[in-house]
Order: C-alpha cells, then sequence, then structure tokens
C-alpha cells in the first residue's frame, strides 16, 4: 500500500510479508521519518533525523523492552541504550569514539 501526497509523491508505504507488518512515513524527499514495525515476536518504532538516519528506536520482544538514542553527529557510534528485561534494567552509553563509558548516578 503506497500513500501519496496530492501531487502524487510517496509520503508513506505500508507492507506486510509473512510474519511482519512494516509501516514507514516518508518526507518530501522520501528518506524515512518514522518506522512502525510488528513481527510475531517483536515489534517496534524507530524515528529518523533530518537526513533519514536512525536516530531512536523503541523495541520490544519476548525478553526485553529498549529504548535506543542515537547521535545526531554523522557516522558517530556515540548512543545511550536502556534496556529492561527479565533480570532487571541495564543502561550503557557510548561516546563519539565508540568506547563504552561508565554511568554515574546524578
Amino acid at each position: 500500500f503506497l500513500l501519496v501526497d496530492d501531487n502524487g509523491n510517496p509520503r508513506g508505504v505500508w507492507t506486510a510479508k509473512e510474519n511482519q507488518c512494516l509501516f514507514t512515513l516518508l518526507d518530501p524527499d522520501s528518506k524515512p521519518l518514522l518506522t512502525i514495525a510488528a513481527a510475531e515476536k517483536r515489534r517496534g518504532i524507530e524515528i529518523f533525523d533530518a537526513k533519514g538516519r536512525s536516530y531512536v528506536s523503541l523495541s520490544a520482544d519476548e525478553f526485553a523492552g529498549s529504548l535506543l538514542i542515537g547521535s545526531p553527529n554523522s557516522g558517530s557510534p556515540a548512543n545511550a541504550l536502556l534496556r529492561v528485561g527479565a533480570t532487571g534494567p541495564r543502561f550503557t552509553m557510548t561516546d563519539n569514539a565508540g568506547n563504552l563509558q561508565p554511568v554515574v548516578p546524578w
């Protein structure tokens, strides 16, 4: 299923394959803005920045729920990950060089 604007430009795509449905909203340049995915054992929402890079991801499966926030800097591996599963919460951060950073309580 293709969602188009008044000029016929694609602004959204909805696909379904075997055990997965995917809905993506697009900007006027056809870059992704937001994706919602649902598979048999995993669900998720992904938010993209103005350049079409994945920036924020929220997901859940049978084992845990996760929130991943990436750096707005192109090519930077910096991120923060919060994951909560059966064994409890886990929070990790990496810097612009990809090095694991200590988590300091405030």
